[in-house]
């Protein structure tokens, strides 16, 4: 780990307005990188929603989004034995494991 912090805009990839958020990730120089996932305006009839880091070969769950204020739904993990320095994304599928938003880590985001 470097002690970076990668950022993500959240979006359905469609322009104008509709759900969105922010994905935070902090890759930890000794070796507990967290994510934070922050998101609102999804469709309650679709959810329960699911978080998801994607890196090289794999994706790794960061658990059910669950409400944090109203419209707001929020997901954080702290990943003590995987660095995620490799990640690539991060992902929230609702309930059918369809994708709802979409967004690409980077340092300047």
């Amino acid at each position: 780990g470097g002690g970076r912090i990668l950022s993500a805009p959240l979006s359905t990839g469609r322009l104008g307005p509709g759900p969105g958020g922010r994905a935070i990730l902090f890759d930890s120089r000794r070796g507990e990188d967290w994510v934070l996932i922050i998101v609102g305006g999804l469709p309650e009839g679709t959810g329960p929603y699911q978080g998801y880091v994607v890196m090289q070969g794999g994706r790794y769950s960061l658990g059910r989004l669950w409400p944090s204020a109203p419209g707001e739904m929020t997901t954080y993990k702290i990943f003590s034995r995987r660095d995620l320095a490799v990640s690539g994304s991060v992902v929230v599928l609702d309930r059918d494991g369809n994708l709802a938003l979409r967004g690409t880590l980077s340092a300047g985001a």
